[in-house]
């Protein structure tokens, strides 16, 4: 008798990422996998090619799933479908949700009992006591896998993506490649303040702001906003990319070629120190502190990882002095990169162990 599918949704593009990993692993281990799409999933080409179905409610997937063998949702910003689904499928099947932050939605969007999951999947010790201090959960329901979206960096070759992406630029000159990953929240007013800060530096620098993906499809007011303050940088050479060119790096590689990394507390920052470089947040009291608090709901105060595998600035000054640190400093970027991999071991076996949990309960059921 052929088992009933798996239900999994997603939203945001991390959780989104988190999400698809998991289900290929599965798919490819003969399990069915019914994905649906929520909010920005919607138009995620990989989401779409990975047989997502758009969605506009909770209905709409309890009329084509009545009887799931498993619900698996990212949690992600508002909630979303996949959240408002958890109480539905209670006492239809197991329910799974897939973070992709420490403590990310915990006392916020999820904080109400009637959306927590029979299991929730988080990245390591922190990520569990976080859900403890949050939720006051079964430590037994808790996983620790890592970060299933994070495992396609095991086995990146950064010197070829440095390769790449200078070629493609054309990049001369010797100077340092910084990138800035921008947020949806305070998005212009964080990258005003870094153009502010590499303009007042000695050094040169080739810049690439990189906004939030969802900036350039729901917030297009802001999106022009970030346009022109990045066009105040004038210390060097300000980098864009056309996303409509198919020679142009992909985002693993431009994240790779860097020589520093810096953003308020985003996902970003994990993904630098994975590939052992060096990673700024820059947590300014009234933009990246004030909405990092917000994200958590008080549970975070410092980015996670801070200090020793990413360096964590409070002003325009420390700004400036991790910069110089991060690229002039040969002892300290050394420093920096052994608490990395020390912190964070890296084997791209994330998605397999969320897959084998699944399966678990699977047998179980």
């Amino acid at each position: 008798m052929r088992a009933n599918p798996i239900v999994a949704v997603c939203k945001d593009p991390g959780g989104t990422n988190g999400v698809l990993r998991v289900i290929e692993i599965l798919r490819a281990r003969g399990h069915e996998v019914r994905l649906f799409l929520d909010g920005h999933a919607q138009k995620n080409p990989s989401a779409l090619s990975a047989g997502g179905v758009p969605i506009s409610s909770t209905i709409d997937v309890l009329n084509m799933n009545p009887s799931p063998s498993a619900f698996l949702t990212s949690m992600c910003s508002g909630g979303g479908i996949g959240r408002d689904l958890v109480p539905l499928m209670h006492n239809i099947c197991p329910t799974i949700a897939l973070q992709d932050f420490w403590g990310a939605r915990l006392k916020t969007d999820w904080s109400d009992l009637r959306f927590r999951p029979d299991y929730i999947v988080v990245h390591d010790e922190l990520g569990a006591r976080l859900v403890n201090e949050a939720w006051d959960f079964p430590a037994c329901r808790i996983w620790q896998t890592g970060f299933p979206a994070l495992d396609h960096y095991h086995g990146c070759d950064t010197e070829a993506a440095r390769q790449k992406v200078r070629a493609y630029f054309r990049l001369g000159r010797n100077w340092p490649v910084v990138m800035y990953g921008g947020d949806v929240e305070y998005a212009s007013a964080m990258l005003e303040e870094v153009v502010f800060t590499l303009n007042h530096l000695v050094e040169r620098f080739y810049f690439y702001p990189r906004p939030h993906p969802r900036l350039r499809t729901e917030h297009a007011g802001e999106m022009r906003f970030f346009e022109q303050i990045a066009s105040q940088f004038h210390n060097g050479v300000l980098l864009s990319l056309d996303p409509n060119d198919p020679q142009a790096p992909s985002f693993t590689e431009l994240l790779a070629a860097a020589d520093v990394v810096v953003a308020n507390f985003s996902t970003i920052l994990l993904e630098k120190a994975l590939l052992r470089g060096p990673a700024i947040s820059v947590l300014f009291p009234e933009t990246g502190a004030k909405l990092l608090e917000q994200e958590s709901g008080g549970l975070l105060r410092n980015y996670p990882l801070a200090p020793l595998c990413v360096d964590e600035v409070h002003s325009n000054y420390e700004l400036g002095r991790a910069i110089e640190r991060a690229i002039g400093d040969g002892g300290f970027q050394n420093r920096m990169i052994r608490f990395q991999q020390k912190r964070l071991p890296l084997n791209g076996q994330s998605g397999p162990a969320l897959a084998d949990r699944i399966e678990r309960i699977l047998i179980k059921k």
